[in-house]
This record gives structure tokens, C-alpha cells and sequence, in this order.
């Protein structure tokens, strides 16, 4: 006959078993997270994430790294063939817009709010640029070299808006805050005319 005392250890064993097959290896009761869900594997509710997570300045600096193909493509001193400068300052601008515009569009989609409409913004308004910048230097190129008071015209128009589009490539464009407090947390973006701030 079995005794009561070995009933009652047995049970209380039991107990204790099917307690603790009810928690989650590894999730301490002072754990903020949830417990993976069985299904998935995956956090029932998301972790928190401050404004400045891995994956926003990632994004970020390839962001930036996409729009610096701009600053990268100017920069050289007029020799004394101006127009032949001016041409090839617009060639090389227009191809590194091209680049940044290639770069935008394989960015991953934007880890905060707003941040893909930006993108679109931006390669829209490099395209108008890109689209400008060639057809000025057509205009330069089609420029007769003996014709000085062409020349000059053509130069005071196409020169002012390259230098302000060069200088604040973002205008116009607003960027998510986040982004911008990312760029600046990283250390990566300050080549950009007025970004991060």
C-alpha cells in the first residue's frame, strides 16, 4: 500500500514539474521583453528601440554614402580654357547625380516614418538636376570658343545654380528627423551642404 507521505511528494513534484514547464528558458521575470511566440519564434511585441537604433544610422550613412557622389564629383579649378572647364565640371557633376540616384534607389525601404517619400523627393529632384546639368553643358559645348560674350552668358546662367545645388543638395527636401540626428550621431555625413542640420 502506498503511503500518503509518498502521495503527497509525488504530487508535490508534479507541481513543481508542470510549473516550470510553463516558463521561457533564458526570460527572467525582470525582462522587459516578451517571450518568443512558439509559432514564429519571433518576439510577440517588438523591442524597444530609441530614435537612434543600429538600423536608423545604417540607413543613414548609406543614405549619405548616396548623396556624397555629388560633393565627390566637383571641386576642380578652372584652367585657362574656361568653357573646356565648365563642360567637363558639368559632365563629371551630372555623372556623380547619376550615381546618387542609382544609390538612392537601392537603398533598403527607410526604418522611419517618412523617410522613402524623402528618398523619392531627392531622385526626382536629381533627375530635373541631372537632366539640366546636360543639357547646359550641351549648351557649352555647342558654344563657339571665339564667341566670348556667349560664352560668358551661358556661364553667368549654368555656374550660380550648379555652385547652389552643389553647396545644399537637400533643399527643398525635408528629411525625418531621426535621419538627420542618425547622420549627425555617425559622424559620416558632414560633407553634405546643410545635412545633418
Amino acid at each position: 500500500m502506498v503511503s500518503r507521505v509518498h502521495i503527497a511528494a509525488t504530487v508535490a513534484g508534479l507541481i513543481s514539474v508542470l510549473a516550470a514547464c510553463g516558463q521561457t528558458d533564458g526570460v527572467r521575470p525582470s525582462d522587459t521583453r516578451k517571450a518568443p511566440t512558439p509559432a514564429t519564434g519571433t518576439p510577440a511585441e517588438p523591442l524597444p528601440t530609441g530614435p537612434f537604433a543600429p538600423p536608423v544610422t545604417e540607413w543613414a550613412v548609406a543614405f549619405c554614402t548616396a548623396v556624397g557622389h555629388i560633393n565627390g564629383a566637383t571641386g576642380g579649378q578652372p584652367d585657362n580654357d574656361p568653357r573646356a572647364w565648365a563642360i567637363a565640371e558639368l559632365t563629371q557633376l551630372g555623372d556623380g547625380v547619376g550615381t546618387a540616384i542609382t544609390g538612392l534607389s537601392q537603398l533598403q525601404p527607410s526604418p522611419v516614418l517618412g523617410g522613402d517619400d524623402a528618398v523619392r523627393r531627392l531622385i526626382g529632384k536629381f533627375t530635373t538636376e541631372r537632366a539640366w546639368l546636360t543639357e547646359s553643358r550641351d549648351r557649352l559645348s555647342r558654344t563657339s570658343g571665339g564667341d566670348q560674350a556667349g560664352m560668358g552668358r551661358t556661364l553667368g546662367e549654368v555656374m550660380p545654380r550648379r555652385a547652389a545645388f552643389t553647396a545644399r543638395p537637400l533643399d527643398g527636401v525635408a528629411i525625418p528627423g531621426e535621419i538627420r540626428g542618425a547622420a549627425a550621431r555617425s559622424g559620416q555625413c558632414p560633407y553634405i551642404g546643410g545635412f545633418p542640420r
